[in-house]
């Protein structure tokens, strides 16, 4: 779908939003008062209006993404509603379509594809369970970014203390990091006052819509939509944490420009200053060229990132090295980008390089990749209790990932310690793969190998 191996997700989510102008010049022909939104009146311009939407909805549909789907369903209700002239028709509307989009969306989300919603379900009870442990944690959550850096602890010290591989969590649990809901997000990192802060934002885009939705022209009733979206990505995905800063940008720009129209449109004098202001003008320039700078640095990063990434398929370590150090300056705050760097420092067999990499990389991640190959490191060091520390911890973040079980089994066989070896075989056999792979079968080949083999 998305012309490589990556979750297509966040690119469904993207498409939703760039659709919302599109759908609303489609749907609201003739509502809006401003000769500019007669883009849809023509014949070619009514044409190209639903080719673009049925193709969107096409790509969209495709990849089975629930938030994108919900998210234009919500879009063309909203439409309908605010193109109503009739403001009892409208109330009725609203009536009558709020409980069953209510039910389609709770039902929608949870039923298809139901197991992904029963692994956030998991997500969202361990994560909160974690915060509300602690009053101070309770009201001003645990920092910046705290979920995305230490989620993973807290689902390993979950399953140190339920220990069933084969239980429904452990099939359920994944490599988290995400909370696929920005306001639990919001709770566990600023608690309270970070959800509050959250539902006041959204209760001022209602207000100042529904006060201002009749003098406004197509501008705001397009942004209104767009933060609408957005509002609906953030309740059962990761708007904020994807697509690099695209997402960011957008909802920023959009609050921006909704609170001018408000202004704008109220004819307060900050009007006048908005308009006249040259500083003002020069700053929000600033702040554009700025940006521009940003993206396109992060862009030609992430592309030299993608350059080495071919190399090291290729089995070119050393020019996948050479690449990264010069990658390094600007990315050595990413989490992933570090635990990559180590694991290829770990390759190229420079050991301690590799440790100092991913003990960085802890610091923004707590990524299973992070921990078994700071377990391999120090195995290949000789220092066999940090080793089976750090391989041991990598096997409870993920209980249903094989891969990490598989490497503490083969420490267990290096250091010649039979018991735990053949328990970790055991292990490994009985645990219920999601996909079965070559790799995956042959593990298990060779944990049977050993359970089989009388004089080890």
């Amino acid at each position: 779908m998305t012309g490589f191996f990556l979750n297509p997700a966040p690119y469904a989510c993207l498409l939703s939003l760039l659709t919302v102008p599109f759908l609303y010049f489609l749907l609201a022909q003739g509502y809006s008062k401003s000769k500019k939104s007669e883009i849809g009146r023509s014949r070619y311009g009514k044409n190209f209006l639903r080719v673009v939407v049925i193709l969107a909805i096409l790509v969209i549909a495709f990849t089975e993404n629930r938030v994108a789907i919900i998210s234009l369903v919500i879009t063309v209700f909203s439409i309908l509603v605010i193109t109503e002239k009739s403001s009892k028709l409208r109330l009725r509307r609203v009536v009558v379509f709020i409980p069953l989009f209510l039910i389609f969306v709770v039902g929608f989300s949870f039923f298809f594809k139901k197991e992904s919603s029963e692994g956030r379900l998991f997500i969202w009870k361990i994560a909160i369970n974690y915060n509300n442990k602690n009053l101070e944690t309770i009201i001003r959550g645990n920092g910046y970014d705290f979920f995305e850096r230490k989620y993973n602890l807290i689902q390993m010290d979950y399953f140190k203390a339920h220990p069933d591989v084969n239980s429904k969590e452990a099939l359920l649990a994944g490599n988290g990091g995400i909370a696929y809901n920005e306001l639990v997000d919001g709770y566990i990192n600023y608690g309270l006052i970070g959800v509050l802060f959250y539902i006041g934002v959204v209760v001022w885009v209602y207000y100042s819509y529904y006060r201002n939705y009749e003098r406004g022209d197509f501008r705001f009733h397009i942004t209104f939509l767009l933060l609408q979206c957005f509002f609906v990505h953030s309740l059962i995905s990761y708007p904020l944490n994807s697509l690099m800063v695209t997402n960011k940008l957008i909802l920023f720009y959009s609050i921006v420009y909704f609170s001018f129209l408000n202004i704008e449109i109220e004819k307060r004098k900050m009007s006048y200053v908005i308009k006249q202001s040259f500083v003002l003008r020069l700053l929000i320039i600033i702040l554009i060229c700025f940006t521009l700078f940003k993206i396109n640095n992060i862009y030609s990063r992430y592309k030299e990132w993608g350059e080495a990434d071919f190399l090291y398929r290729q089995d070119d370590l050393q020019s996948t090295a050479t690449l990264l150090r010069n990658v390094y300056p600007d990315m050595k705050y990413s989490g992933k980008f570090l635990a990559y760097y180590g694991r290829l420092l770990y390759l190229k067999k420079e050991n301690q390089k590799a440790i100092v990499v991913l003990n960085e990389s802890k610091s923004y991640s707590a990524d299973p990749i992070v921990y078994y190959t700071l377990g391999q490191c120090y195995f290949a060091i000789g220092q066999h209790a940090m080793a089976e520390s750090y391989l041991t911890d990598s096997k409870f973040i993920s209980p249903n990932r094989l891969f990490p079980k598989y490497l503490l089994f083969k420490f267990y066989i290096g250091i010649n310690n039979r018991k735990k070896a053949k328990e970790l075989a055991k292990e490994i056999i009985e645990t219920k793969e999601k996909i079965i792979s070559p790799a995956m079968i042959e593990m298990k080949k060779n944990a049977e190998k050993v359970l089989q083999n009388q004089n080890f």
